[in-house]
């Protein structure tokens, strides 16, 4: 298979020879460029629940469907 200047990310899934995948080099390949800063803070607030606001379990109905 003829491949281009990088790895995609299936190539370097694939195990080689040795057995031994490309993770490492697609990484280096393809540099995040992402903010933990940023990230964290994000993270933190989606995790966040309000303080005063009680989640209520759902409850089963009662009683049963009756025909008459």
């Amino acid at each position: 298979m003829s491949r281009g200047k990088y790895l995609s990310l299936e190539e370097a899934r694939k195990k080689d020879k040795q057995g031994k995948d490309k993770l490492e080099q697609f990484a280096n390949e393809h540099p995040s460029e992402g903010s933990k800063k940023k990230f964290e803070a994000l993270f933190g607030a989606m995790a966040q629940t309000e303080s005063g606001k009680k989640v209520k379990p759902k409850k089963k109905p009662t009683g049963g469907a009756t025909s008459k």
